[in-house]
């Protein structure tokens, strides 16, 4: 019976603490400068521990003060699971106490990568509104089992209860992934891993990696017919959109919201695999998000405002991700009921599209200027600098575009307790609803041209931990004020863009 119950204590011991892959994180980031040239003395020792402790002693007993330190780190901090809370115990010797009740929960997640899925772990994140925008309220790695014994506890409340699930077709997570895929995010993956591969073996990764990669480009017949930067600039960009695709399909395959009892279960991913709940009542706004293809194609995706979800590194806030216009409207109307279509009262017009458009449109002689002031200076590089050109103007003509498609499609208005906005940012069209009592402040700016052409740019802010920010622009200044003073609403004025 003793050992029995000597057994329970050290299985209860474990089951409120963290995974023990957690120990690593408590260690120094340093720690692998140590410990790698120790195991190479050690192979070069043929394995002689004596004479090997003897020669590094001060580095084997660092090693070990280190680890020594993050292991009590490590036993000190555990968690507490109530009926309808999560009390935890964390900072130096468990001092630091939390308590988070699950009905104060504004988002809770829970991410098991491909490396977790191994070691069978967990993170689960736990954010109230009550922290700061980087960082969660509760943030704990806890083997698989803990973090779904958790993970139903809060969901509990939706068991044997009416639901509504959306489910995404896997034709659209297709064309969410091309059209979504770009080679920035796709850079930001690989940039990840040579950083963390850098971190542990030094530069001499990224050196290897970088004569390997100009060895290929060297040894390939078709530099014959195309510039070596110009076939290196395009495989690169292929490879890194490649890499942003794969990830972006993985990413949000099997995507399904589940709607109950007041919360929002969102389920995404393959191989690395997301759970996420949501409060209905803490939703700050909705986002309708197209590109201006999206736009032609009338096919949308939409995002959701709400404390902790989507905070993370890349991590997409989606309810719906991309599908047809007229599938969102139908899935929104169950999902979130009670938020109105998107229209607006006050809108720009086609007389607001010089205004647009004239910024891109000038930008986009920039190019061309500078590759006119280069071209006598270097005349062995005639070819490089043309293209150059070329390819720089291009996206400031595509952007001219869509600030001419974004004129006449600007606007602000309220309805039943909502602010309702249509807006542009760089490339990418937003339609957005706040309910008003989610609004923490809203500012109406005027530059001087503003100010000649009677317009002016209307900031909302909505109440959350990131103090996000909509903008509207281009709209007209007298309309905007007696808009919002008819529905009651103060607002600053400055006399700056605040963007």
């Amino acid at each position: 019976m003793r050992q029995f119950s000597l057994t329970k204590s050290v299985a209860d011991f474990f089951r409120r603490r963290q995974h023990p892959i957690k120990i690593i994180s408590y260690t120094t980031k340093q720690l692998w400068l140590l410990v790698i040239p120790l195991a190479k003395y050690l192979i070069a020792a043929q394995f002689n521990f004596e004479s090997w402790f003897r020669s590094h002693w001060l580095e084997i007993l660092t090693v070990a003060l280190i680890f020594g330190y993050a292991v009590l780190r490590w036993v000190f901090v555990y968690y507490e699971v109530g009926e309808d809370h999560i009390t935890t115990h964390t900072g130096f010797f468990g001092i630091k106490t939390t308590r988070v009740n699950f009905s104060e929960i504004s988002a809770f997640s829970l991410n098991q990568g491909y490396l977790d899925r191994l070691i069978r772990s967990c993170t689960i994140y736990i954010d109230t509104g009550a922290s700061s925008s980087r960082t969660s309220d509760i943030s704990f790695n806890l083997n698989r089992k803990q973090a779904f014994e958790i993970y139903h506890s809060i969901t509990s409340v939706c068991h044997n209860k009416p639901k509504y699930v959306y489910r995404s077709r896997r034709s659209d997570l297709m064309i969410f992934s091309l059209l979504f895929s770009s080679t920035l995010s796709g850079m930001l993956v690989v940039v990840g891993i040579i950083f963390q591969a850098y971190r542990i073996m030094g530069r001499e990764v990224e050196l290897r990696l970088l004569r390997e990669v100009n060895s290929r480009i060297e040894s390939s017949p078709i530099l014959e017919v195309i510039p070596a930067y110009i076939l290196a600039g395009a495989t690169l960009i292929f490879g890194l959109w490649l890499v942003s695709f794969v990830a972006n399909l993985m990413r949000h395959w099997g995507f399904s919201c589940t709607k109950s009892s007041g919360l929002f279960i969102i389920r995404s991913g393959k191989g690395a695999r997301r759970r996420h709940v949501l409060r209905r009542r803490r939703i700050n706004y909705i986002d309708y998000k197209q590109s201006f293809l999206m736009k032609l194609f009338r096919i949308t995706t939409v995002e959701v405002g709400c404390t902790g979800y989507g905070k993370r590194h890349r991590e997409i806030s989606a309810m719906i991700p991309i599908t047809t216009n007229s599938r969102v409207n139908e899935s929104m109307k169950e999902l979130l009921p009670t938020f109105p279509p998107v229209r607006g009262t006050v809108s720009t017009d086609k007389s607001s599209m010089p205004f647009f458009m004239l910024l891109p449109f000038v930008c986009s002689f920039l190019p061309a200027a500078a590759a006119y002031v280069a071209y006598p200076y270097f005349p062995r590089w005639h070819r490089e600098i043309i293209m150059t050109a070329v390819i720089a103007t291009i996206p400031l003509i595509w952007l001219t575009i869509v600030k001419a498609a974004a004129s006449v499609c600007t606007y602000i208005g309220f309805e039943n307790g909502f602010c309702t906005m249509s807006f542009c940012g760089w490339y990418k069209f937003h339609k957005v609803a706040a309910p008003v009592d989610k609004i923490s402040k809203i500012v109406v700016s005027r530059h001087p041209f503003q100010r000649i052409g009677g317009t002016c740019a209307v900031y909302v802010y909505t109440n959350d931990s990131r103090a996000t920010k909509h903008y509207v622009k281009g709209v007209n200044y007298k309309a905007v004020v007696e808009l919002l003073k008819n529905n009651g609403f103060p607002f600053e004025q400055t006399d700056g863009d605040e963007r």
